[in-house]
């Protein structure tokens, strides 16, 4: 089977299916070249425009998107659409697809929680779509989906490996500053060692004596680079979380430690106590820090191919064979 992706404009994402590119099974629908371009495309498939007027031309950018995709007419093809880049899909964008490719498949692919307003959308093309996959297991239960666990698939150098700090966080506030100050408190009486990057925290929430960076964005390179020279992830959910992360992924694949208070973390396949241990109060606990400062080996972490987006994709493929 041939595929046809529709990429999400993030570097996340581009670290998740890496993989995927340069393959002759694969054509992955390119990034809009320039800004310029990406605001054009932003106005053609904006809800709000089209709302009012149904804006031309959306057929003309498929038919665009596609000109350099080597399938043919008869072969088998699988469109793989991300929750991410809603504004793009469309009646005309599938109906092209549709009278392009005869043999065609289309495959739904959830990466974020889902709202009542993604839900909405999504129920707009479900007409379209043949199979969908969520990365939470109990929704996928109660939907008929099929459940997939995170890809990635990052650029490896062995050099970067290095332990500067002892437990490393990024994310928004999101409610959870206290207990991120109190982390990073407790975590100094403990002569540890944080690198946490906080964003959305108001001015009564900042404790510059915790050491926290506050409201200074780190772009996903920075993040990676920093994450590889920690030995331990820190990672705070919401209450209702109930299933694996991508942090949790990237922890695995780079060889990292997690802390987190998902209760449900250790139910992943690929975490034992050794590498993933929940939180269970509003501070480190001395059994956190033996955790955060033992030793790991390399023997400790699944194989980094467990997380090929291939694996997604063989997955996808016996769905459809079925």
């Amino acid at each position: 089977m041939n595929y046809i992706v529709f990429r999400v404009d993030t570097d996340l994402w581009t670290e998740m299916y890496r993989a995927l590119e340069n393959d002759k099974r694969v054509f992955i629908i390119p990034r809009p070249l320039n800004e310029s371009m990406r605001f054009l495309r932003r106005m053609l498939f904006s809800t709000k425009l089209n709302r009012i007027v149904d804006v031309p031309f959306k057929k003309n950018w498929i038919k665009s998107a596609l000109k350099k995709c080597s399938f043919k007419s008869e072969d088998r093809v699988c469109v793989l659409l991300f929750d991410a880049a809603y504004e793009i899909y469309n009646h005309q964008m599938f109906e092209e697809l549709k009278k392009k490719y005869k043999n065609l498949k289309v495959v739904f692919i959830w990466e974020n929680p889902i709202d009542e307003e993604s839900m909405s959308k999504f129920k707009k093309i479900e007409g379209n779509i043949d199979a969908v996959y969520t990365f939470d297991k109990e929704l996928a239960k109660r939907m008929n989906w099929e459940y997939y666990q995170f890809p990635y698939s990052g650029k490896i150098n062995e050099e970067e490996n290095c332990d500067i700090s002892d437990l490393y966080f990024l994310g928004a506030n999101k409610g959870r500053i206290t207990l991120l100050n109190n982390i990073c408190r407790s975590a100094k009486n403990h002569g540890l060692t944080c690198d946490f990057n906080v964003v959305g925290v108001g001015e009564n929430d900042i404790d510059q004596s915790t050491g926290i960076s506050y409201n200074k964005p780190l772009n996903y390179a920075e993040n990676i680079r920093r994450l590889r020279a920690t030995r331990c992830l820190f990672e705070s959910v919401q209450k209702s979380y109930n299933h694996s992360t991508i942090r949790t992924i990237e922890a695995l694949y780079y060889r990292k430690k997690l802390l987190t208070t998902n209760k449900d973390a250790l139910k992943n396949t690929y975490a034992t106590p050794r590498i993933v241990k929940v939180l269970e109060g509003a501070e480190l606990t001395n059994t956190d820090v033996y955790f955060i400062k033992e030793n790991v080996s390399e023997n400790d972490f699944p194989p980094r191919e467990e997380f090929s987006p291939w694996k997604l994709v063989r997955k996808i493929e016996d769905k459809l064979d079925e």
